[in-house]
């Protein structure tokens, strides 16, 4: 039986097979909330895929937010097997 963190690393996968461009952290977890019931923190998806070779790093964009004072960094993937822009909004090619 696999583990919670295979179950969505999976699913963090699929959404990225699905979509057109690099997401950021942020936006890879609003969409595990539709999938989840307790979706992991920013944080762990950050240093999960990482770690995991199926997912490599895009680059930085700037996340908004109404909880804090100001806007801060998230850091983009995407799909090791895919090829994207080297700037925003990290379209594949």
């Amino acid at each position: 039986m696999p583990g919670v963190r295979s179950r969505w690393m999976n699913h963090i996968h699929t959404i990225l097979s699905s979509s057109k461009r690099g997401l950021g952290v942020d936006e890879i977890r609003m969409k595990l909330f539709n999938q989840m019931r307790d979706p992991p923190s920013a944080r762990q998806i950050t240093s999960n895929l990482k770690i995991d070779k199926r997912f490599q790093s895009l680059g930085k964009t700037i996340a908004g937010s109404l909880l804090r004072a100001k806007s801060h960094e998230v850091t983009v993937f995407g799909l090791t097997e895919r090829k994207y822009d080297d700037v925003e909004p990290y379209r594949q090619r």
